[in-house]
């Protein structure tokens, strides 16, 4: 199996990433011959894409990843669109349902995730969370843009972790999950690992969309996030060189086949933070589920834009 890597990147970052530890790979240090080849038995490669980073030379990155999505809770929030606009970086502006911002959380089981092209049986699975916000934006060439700005994202794998900041420049936490799903029933609890974070969510899939919603309809709510297939989130702080801040990653899939899923709790400690939403300016509007159903992500074009500071 021959791997091309291009980019700078340590050996035993492919090692902790690919779980490979009976080789060497040479590490790359020149951005004009940023190519180095592993060698191991057989031929399939691994092919990732050289981001020129200012300051920096290169950075590697997997153009895209594939596998299965088991499971996915979209918990969806309707919230003041002037509150919103307060925790969002430049250029994104709210994208309106009605006169409401949505806001969210993205709660996800990967199974069989690899960069595409890996047979299935090397996939990995995990648990992950995402907190989001519906976005609109105008991007250079003066194109209307819809999407997503995920604030923060938490997984229970190292190697979600350490592949999303070496490799797809996002960053995510370390937290403990713990999810029942069983005959439609989920009961999915997050704590990150000093517990000053977490997201509670339980109920059950139902064939009834909640009237109070903000939609008029299931197929309403599917339509509007399924646009929003393109989410950027801030880039892991690095203590040399000058970097964008904003990561793109897009989400394709065959298939977009939503439920409705009758939540009972749906809490998560970031919403409940006054000093993010102050009172009356957030409330619970509906959860929509998603199963067994393949994906890819694919790394897109960087955004120039200015992080958030949370506090």
């Amino acid at each position: 199996m021959t791997f091309d890597v291009y980019g700078t990147v340590a050996p035993q970052t492919v090692d902790l990433i690919f779980g490979f530890s009976n080789h060497h790979c040479p590490a790359v240090s020149s951005p004009v011959r940023a190519k180095s080849s592993l060698a191991l038995a057989g031929t399939l490669p691994i092919a990732c894409e050289r981001l020129p980073v200012p300051g920096r030379g290169v950075e590697l990155r997997i153009p895209a990843l594939t596998g299965t999505i088991k499971r996915r809770l979209l918990v969806n929030f309707r919230a003041d669109p002037e509150v919103v606009q307060r925790l969002l970086p430049e250029p994104f502006t709210p994208k309106l349902q009605g006169e409401h911002a949505l806001v969210g959380m993205c709660l996800i089981r990967f199974e069989h995730e690899r960069p595409s092209g890996i047979p299935e049986i090397f996939g990995a699975s995990s648990e992950n969370a995402a907190h989001r916000f519906a976005v609109q934006w105008t991007d250079e060439a003066g194109v209307a843009r819809t999407g997503v700005y995920i604030s923060r994202r938490h997984t229970n794998s190292s190697i979600n972790k350490l592949a999303g900041d070496r490799l797809l420049g996002i960053e995510h936490g370390m937290a403990r999950f713990t999810v029942s799903d069983i005959d439609g029933n989920i009961d999915f609890d997050l704590r990150s690992r000093n517990n000053d974070f977490m997201i509670r969510v339980k109920g059950h899939e139902t064939e009834v969309f909640p009237a109070d919603s903000c939609f008029d309809s299931l197929q309403a709510a599917a339509d509007f996030f399924e646009a929003g297939s393109l989410g950027y989130s801030p880039k892991p702080a690095r203590s040399n060189g000058v970097i964008r801040p904003l990561s793109g990653l897009e989400l394709t899939m065959p298939i977009w086949k939503v439920g409705a899923f009758e939540a009972t709790e749906a809490r998560s400690s970031y919403f409940e933070d006054a000093a993010q939403f102050p009172a009356g300016s957030i409330a619970y509007d509906h959860t929509l589920i998603m199963r067994d159903l393949r994906h890819e992500w694919r790394s897109t074009d960087e955004l120039a834009g200015t992080p958030r500071q949370e506090g």
